[in-house]
């Protein structure tokens, strides 16, 4: 766990969302893209918020 500092008496994280981005640059209606590599656990947060990942799915992760 990763301990995390804060207006709060205590406070963990189980893992990182992210692993690593890269920039893409602008697209053709301006709005900034970037390549998103998640940990393990991000991934599942990520597909689970906005792709309907059910908790039957398999996880592709690096």
């Amino acid at each position: 766990m990763i301990p995390l500092d804060g207006n709060w008496a205590v406070g963990f994280a189980y893992d990182l969302h992210t692993a690593y981005s890269n920039y893409l640059g602008v697209d053709e209606y301006g709005k900034e893209k970037f390549e998103n590599i998640y940990t393990e656990m991000g991934y599942l947060i990520y597909s689970f918020k906005y792709k309907s990942l059910d908790s039957h799915s398999k996880c592709n992760t690096v």
